[in-house]
C-alpha cells in the first residue's frame, strides 16, 4: 500500500467522522411498533417516554387490561393481582366499582371527581399510582 493512499484514507476517515454523530441510546425503541398492545404496556410500566403516546389511552388500556387479567383469574382461579388492584383503583379514587362502562370511562370519572375534568392529568394519575404499586 502506498504511502499516499493511506494519507488519502485517513483524510476520508476523518473527514468522515466528522459528518457523523454517534448517539448512545439504551433501550431504544422503534418509532412504530407493529405490535401496539406491547407499545400501551411498555407505556403502562414507564418504558416508553410519554411524548410517544396519549396517557389518557394508556390509562383506559391499563384499566381494560387489569379487567381481562382479572376476568381470567377468576375463571382459572389461582391469583388475584388484577382483580386486587382493580378493587384498589376503585376504593382509592372513591369509585362504587372500576368495572362499570369501558376503561375510557374510568379515566373520565376520575377527570370529573378529582381534576375539573382534565382526563390527561386523571390519566397520569392512575399510572403514575400503577407505576409506584399503589393499585397492588
Amino acid at each position: 500500500v502506498k504511502s499516499g493512499s493511506k494519507k488519502a484514507a485517513a483524510a476520508a476517515a476523518s473527514n468522515a467522522a466528522h459528518q457523523l454523530d454517534m448517539l448512545d441510546s439504551p433501550g431504544i425503541m422503534p418509532m412504530r411498533m407493529d405490535n401496539q398492545r406491547a407499545a400501551v404496556l411498555l407505556a403502562a410500566v414507564d418504558d416508553v417516554g410519554e411524548a410517544s403516546y396519549t396517557p389518557s389511552a394508556v390509562a383506559a388500556e391499563l384499566v381494560e387490561t387489569l379487567r381481562a387479567l382479572s376476568r381470567d383469574e377468576q375463571y382459572y382461579g389461582g391469583m388475584t393481582e388484577a382483580t386486587d388492584a382493580l378493587d384498589k383503583l376503585a376504593s382509592t379514587y372513591g369509585m362504587a366499582s372500576a368495572w362499570q362502562g369501558t376503561g375510557e370511562d374510568v379515566v373520565v370519572w376520575l377527570a370529573n371527581e378529582t381534576y375539573q375534568g382534565d382526563i390527561e392529568s386523571a390519566a397520569r394519575r392512575i399510572l403514575k399510582d400503577f407505576r409506584r404499586g399503589a393499585l397492588g
